[in-house]
């Protein structure tokens, strides 16, 4: 996913501009499509790649784990960390 503006590279420590990220499930059964339990959390990663969609792997030199997150149903949720 495009990261609009890019994620400051200082705070993550991360080479280059990061603009591209992807998240996986951090558990292993996890779910984004769909999403079953609310929050999710997940992996993010900044993509050494233009081309994502075009792959079905990556190498390990392609991308950098730099947070997790959790994804929540709404905004509202989010905002208040709830379920």
């Amino acid at each position: 996913m495009k990261v609009d503006p890019p994620l400051p590279t200082k705070e993550y420590g991360s080479r280059g501009r990061i603009d591209l990220v992807a998240i996986a499930p951090k558990e292993k059964d996890g779910s984004l499509f769909p999403i079953s339990e609310w929050p999710l959390w997940v992996h993010v990663a900044h993509l050494f790649i233009d081309d994502p969609e075009s792959r079905d792997e990556l190498l390990f030199e392609e991308f950098e784990s730099i947070a997790w997150a959790a994804l929540y149903r709404t905004q509202d949720d989010a905002m208040r960390k709830t379920i």
